[in-house]
């Protein structure tokens, strides 16, 4: 039981510097959800960025390695670090946040990730879902986009608002 709620602790406390920063970031931001998807993913850009594999591997360059906001990384049961600011890990039920400008790179199962911020997502997939728009995929799938099989980019800009006359 206090293990449980030790993790519940963890997972509460990363996701609360996630939101304040999604929150002071809004205007002029984009979004992307990715729902349950299997294959290869890229995510390139300047943000924060949450996610869950369910098994795979998740490498992380952290391009702003001198700001307050590190990597953090849960669950991996194989960990590599190179010299030149690259994160590799390993395992199953690996769930990360990242906070600043960033490249992530995940090659799994069960792939769900949220990003708030400016990018580009590659995307070379068998299954799975997309939003730029902030519908929930799991609560409302037909709101979003099948990915098709073969590799898409997804731009991750703000929403064009259309000028008032």
């Amino acid at each position: 039981m206090r293990r449980i709620v030790l993790i519940l602790i963890v997972l509460a406390a990363a996701l609360v510097p996630v939101g304040a920063y999604a929150a002071k970031r809004a205007i002029g931001d984009g979004t992307l959800l990715l729902h349950d998807v299997d294959g290869k993913v890229v995510i390139a850009g300047r943000g924060a960025i949450i996610g869950r594999v369910g098994r795979g591997i998740v490498t992380i360059r952290d391009r702003t390695p001198n700001d307050e906001s590190d990597p953090a990384v849960w669950g991996a049961r194989d960990f590599r670090q190179s010299d030149d600011g690259l994160y590799v890990y390993r395992g199953q039920n690996i769930r990360f946040r990242l906070i600043g400008a960033f490249r992530v790179m995940i090659d799994g199962r069960g792939i769900d990730v949220s990003v708030v911020g400016n990018g580009v997502a590659s995307v070379d997939a068998d299954r799975g879902l997309y939003s730029t728009n902030g519908v929930d995929c799991q609560l409302s799938p037909a709101s979003c986009t099948t990915i098709a099989p073969g590799r898409q980019l997804i731009p991750i800009t703000a929403p064009r608002v259309a000028r008032q006359p």
